[in-house]
């Protein structure tokens, strides 16, 4: 990437490499200009991506994260504020993805598990039908 500088004396624009960020450069006219420093990479938190060009989100002790990210940050926050134990461990719904404890789904066999609403709805993986046998 590069710099954009602006000679102050004849008003030319130039490109200038990122190595010279902090120094002084010459212009074509003769002119000493300061070059400016290059602009530090933003990047997640959480994931490290660059985030520098993208959509964006600051927490309030200062840290950046991408969008993903943030998604992720806020729906743990939720179901943590939900929780009195930190060390409980949540199901996905394989309907409705909602995050229910191990009391609140249903095995529907196959590793899936399903919460009770759509259990009690008949919303089970491949229209199966079950018996009704908290996992």
């Amino acid at each position: 990437m590069a710099i954009a500088v602006r000679c102050i004396t004849c008003g030319k624009v130039a490109q200038v490499r990122d190595e010279l960020g902090g120094r002084k450069a010459k212009c074509t006219c003769g002119a000493v200009i300061s070059v400016p420093l290059p602009p530090k990479p933003k990047a997640c938190a959480s994931c490290g991506v660059d985030i520098t060009r993208t959509k964006r989100m600051k927490d309030d002790q200062g840290k950046y994260f991408c969008e993903v990210c943030w998604a992720a940050k806020a729906e743990a926050a939720k179901v943590g504020a939900g929780s009195a134990a930190t060390d409980a461990v949540y199901y996905p719904c394989y309907v409705c993805d909602l995050l229910c404890t191990s009391d609140e789904v249903y095995d529907a066999g196959g590793g899936k598990t399903v919460c009770r609403k759509c259990w009690d709805a008949g919303k089970r993986p491949g229209g199966r039908v079950a018996s009704k046998e908290p996992a």
